[in-house]
């Protein structure tokens, strides 16, 4: 995604400790929930940091109305629980998991330049074979969702059920096919691509091809959505583009005569992909 122009950040986020000894206490739904919700916080740390640097430094140059969230198995369940979750949504039990760790926000800002204040919102969410611990989170508001799940993944289930380590279910989860018809109930944008008799990722070349494709498209599509949406932009007090969005032709009309001018065209994530210099008006 760096190679298609997007600004691109792997963010560290806490997962449950495998370092336990084999005696140690095996983790149980809670423990799980725990953990998702401090994954959720740093989740919403690293956003409201991106966010404050855009607002002050600008070194990363990222555009904070797109912001998009995700990843593989456990990054595309933080990402979820990240979009999905809201004020007043949980159960009593998993409330209180969040009081303790510093609500929605979080607690993990650096308590030396903190971003505390800055907003932690996603604009879509990018889920490669994960879940969402309840479907009913999602909401008609919520970020739109594009997804990729094997239908015979035993270790985040395509549909309902548990997720697993070892065989051992851990907690209960909505999968991408559960999550899609929620979505599409809701009305919400949203986009699926199944793997039939696929596992836990460990697709094809051919089908990660598929996968780059069908997530760079749903992206694209929100990248330049408002902009398709209209028949002609007026980009000054001189100039008049027609049509956006134009597939074989477009044509400049000037109220004035600009003398010598260049066009250049770029992409929805701001690549150039034409330039013509040396114009004149009749051209």
């Amino acid at each position: 995604y760096a190679k298609k122009g997007y600004v691109t950040a792997a963010i560290d986020y806490r997962l449950y400790d495998l370092s336990l000894p084999p005696a140690g206490p095996f983790p149980d739904s809670i423990s799980m929930m725990n953990v998702v919700i401090k994954a959720v916080g740093d989740y919403k740390a690293a956003i409201r940091y991106l966010r404050k640097d855009a607002a002050t430094d600008n070194q990363f140059r990222i555009d904070t109305n797109y912001i998009f969230a995700g990843g593989f198995s456990a990054g595309s369940i933080a990402a979820l629980h990240t979009a999905y979750i809201d004020e007043g949504e949980l159960p009593s039990y998993l409330q209180d998991i969040v009081d303790d760790n510093g609500g929605l926000e979080g607690n993990t800002d650096n308590p030396n330049n903190s971003s505390m204040g800055y907003s932690s919102e996603i604009h879509a969410v990018i889920n490669y074979f994960g879940g969402l611990n309840n479907k009913s989170w999602m909401d008609a508001n919520d970020p739109p969702l594009v997804s990729i799940h094997g239908t015979l993944d035993t270790t985040v289930p395509y549909g309902h059920g548990s997720a697993t380590v070892f065989f051992i279910p851990l907690v209960t989860i909505d999968g991408s096919g559960v999550l899609h018809q929620r979505a599409n109930l809701l009305g919400l944008n949203n986009a699926l691509m199944t793997v039939q008799g696929g596992g836990h990722g460990n697709f094809s070349q051919a089908k990660y091809a598929e996968m780059d494709a069908l997530t760079s498209n749903f992206l694209g599509e929100i990248l330049c959505g408002e902009l398709s949406s209209n028949t002609e932009l007026l980009t000054s007090n001189t100039l008049l583009i027609a049509p956006i969005p134009g597939t074989e032709s477009i044509w400049l009309k000037f109220e004035e005569n600009p003398g010598m001018y260049k066009v250049f065209i770029t992409n929805q994530i701001g690549q150039v992909v034409y330039t013509k210099n040396n114009l004149l008006e009749h051209q």
